[in-house]
This record gives C-alpha cells, sequence and structure tokens, in this order.
C-alpha cells in the first residue's frame, strides 16, 4: 500500500476551508487528475478508524439475509424496487437509514465530512479525520482501456450482487442473461468501486452523497489506494469546531431532514433555531 498523504491539521472552520481552497487550487500534496470535477470527502470523529462500510466492521455475516428480509417486507414498508434491477439503490438506501451495507458513504461537499468528523466525538478520541479520494483517478485503474461504455455501471452492479451471496460465476451469468451485459469488463472484482447514485431520498440529497461500494474483500477502503489518489486532514478541536458548524446552519437537521435530525438537534440545542 502506499503511503497515504497527510494535507493538513485543522483546528477552526476558517482554518479548514482556506485548507480546502489551497486543495483545488493544487497548492496542497495532492495533484488532482481531473480539472473542475469535485473530490470525494470522507469524515470520521475517530481518525483511528478505517475505513471500512458498516457491514465489515465487525466482520457482520448477515447481508443476505437482511436483504431477503427486507425483501419479504417490502409490501408492508411500501418499497416499490425489483430486487435485482435496482439492487444498487436498495443499497445506498438502507445505508441511509442505518441498516448495515457493503456501502460506504462520501460526500462531495466539504463541510458536510467536517461535520461527520466532528459529530459525535468522546474524550477518548484525541482527533478526527476528513479523508479525500479521488475517485476519477481511482477507478481508472479499475477500467480496461477502451472498454465500453455501460463497464462502469456493470462493474458496480456486479458488486452489489454480491449482496445475495452469490459467487462470481453466478453473478455474471445473471449479467449476461437478464441484462445483455457484455461481463468481460468486469475487472478487480475483488476491488471497491467509487460511484455517484441517484439522489432518491432527503439523506442523499442534503449530505450530497456519494459511494464506495465494496467488492469481495473486507480490507479498508485504504489498502487499495497505491497511486496518491487518497489522503486525508487531521481535525482537532472539534467541540469548537461542531458549535461553529452549527451557526452557519451544518448541522443535524440540515443532513438528516427527517425526524431523527429534529431529534438530534433538539437534543443538543433545544430548539430547530438555536446556536
Amino acid at each position: 500500500m502506499a503511503k497515504i498523504a497527510k494535507l493538513g491539521e485543522v483546528n477552526c472552520l476558517a482554518e479548514y476551508i482556506c485548507l480546502i481552497k489551497n486543495l483545488y487550487d493544487g497548492k496542497l500534496n495532492f495533484p488532482i487528475t481531473e480539472s473542475h470535477r469535485y473530490l470525494f470527502f470522507r469524515g470520521q470523529y475517530d481518525a483511528t478508524w478505517s475505513l471500512k462500510p458498516s457491514l465489515f466492521r465487525e466482520d457482520n455475516d448477515c447481508e443476505r439475509d437482511i436483504l431477503l428480509d427486507i425483501k419479504q417486507f417490502s409490501p408492508i414498508l411500501n418499497l416499490k424496487y425489483d430486487f435485482i434491477k435496482d439492487l444498487l439503490q436498495v443499497l445506498i438506501d438502507l445505508q441511509h437509514a442505518g441498516v448495515p451495507t457493503r456501502v460506504l458513504d462520501w460526500t462531495v461537499e466539504p463541510l458536510t465530512a467536517l461535520f461527520f468528523a466532528v459529530k459525535g466525538f468522546t474524550c477518548k478520541c484525541s482527533s478526527g479525520k476528513v479523508w479525500v479520494l479521488d475517485p476519477w483517478k481511482y477507478n481508472e485503474f479499475l477500467r480496461y482501456k477502451n472498454a465500453h461504455i455501460q463497464s462502469h455501471d456493470i462493474n458496480i452492479l456486479a458488486r452489489a450482487m454480491l449482496a445475495y451471496g452469490w459467487k462470481f460465476g453466478e453473478i455474471k451469468k445473471i449479467l449476461k442473461e437478464q441484462f445483455s451485459y457484455d461481463t468481460k469488463f468486469i475487472k478487480q472484482f475483488a476491488w471497491p468501486m467509487a460511484f455517484v447514485g441517484g439522489f432518491t431520498n432527503d439523506r442523499k440529497n442534503a449530505q450530497h452523497g456519494c459511494f464506495t461500494i465494496f467488492g469481495e474483500k473486507k480490507d479498508g477502503f485504504e489498502a487499495f489506494c497505491k497511486n496518491g489518489e487518497l489522503a486525508y486532514f487531521v481535525v482537532n478541536n472539534q467541540e469548537e469546531i461542531l458549535s461553529d458548524l452549527n451557526k452557519i446552519y451544518i448541522n443535524d437537521f440540515s443532513l438528516f431532514p427527517d425526524f431523527y435530525g429534529v431529534k438530534e438537534q433538539v437534543r443538543k440545542y433545544k430548539s430547530l433555531f438555536k446556536f
């Protein structure tokens, strides 16, 4: 694994905004491969955590059972999915509802990532992290040269289908027979892929969500980044930064525009309109 660059330390909100500007202006040690394309960001309030999706954090083996249970109860839950064709969207929506999946959340909005790097901090955590990913550079390594225009979609759906417990050969057969996909374009099936999904729920829209979906390997995402496409900021003074983010209305309610967000905002500030 290539050494992952530390881009700086964040001690206040203003310092972070300056660092993000410098990042996009090419002034930090993180060359951006495609100009005018947003990077992915992910905040974690404990700097020691690996970049693992919720399903893999405790070597959880219940993925298939969860998916089949949701499918069974879909009429009661008023879900209208095709549980193969729409499988990727199923996983995204489950992820945003807090259900363990092989999907890892990122965002194109740096302040959203900063919020998650300070939300939930405890005295046991000395600092948090904001991870920075160049998804275009990372995905390029997983592509065949002159690949079919659908190769990206094929690779992502193939990884989503692992949720049913199917093996590689079974997945290739289904993709070929049901979707007429040319499965020769599935590359590095064991590795995660980065993608921007459809904005189909309020949380994803509010958080400007994007994702990495994991393949067969359960290592943290950092283990797959070998070409300088991943870096991070260390985030200190988490309590102060959390308070300052709320002053510009980056808070639980703005990022969770539902009753969970209401509950958290009221719990912290006794109102939706107090800082």
